[in-house]
């Protein structure tokens, strides 16, 4: 995934469009700062970036607290 590239995330069953932010590396493991639009605000999520078997990125959610506070930090610098 690259910074400005657009994509389609299924939120709540909902079919949405994205934009990577950024995609900063943190001991080595790739993550993704991406906003969602909608008509009122832009939220912002991040998610940890993996390829799946046949080789297209995936977004995982992140579990660790520290690489959100990290991720957090990046993303208000932004």
């Amino acid at each position: 995934m690259k910074e400005n590239q657009k994509f389609s995330i299924i939120i709540n069953g909902e079919e949405r469009e994205a934009k990577i932010l950024s995609t900063p590396i943190i001991d080595n493991v790739e993550y993704a700062i991406y906003s969602l639009e909608d008509e009122e605000e832009e939220y912002v999520f991040a998610a940890r970036i993996v390829q799946d078997a046949d080789g297209y990125d995936e977004l995982i959610d992140i579990e660790d607290e520290n690489i959100k506070e990290e991720l957090l930090k990046i993303a208000q610098n932004l």
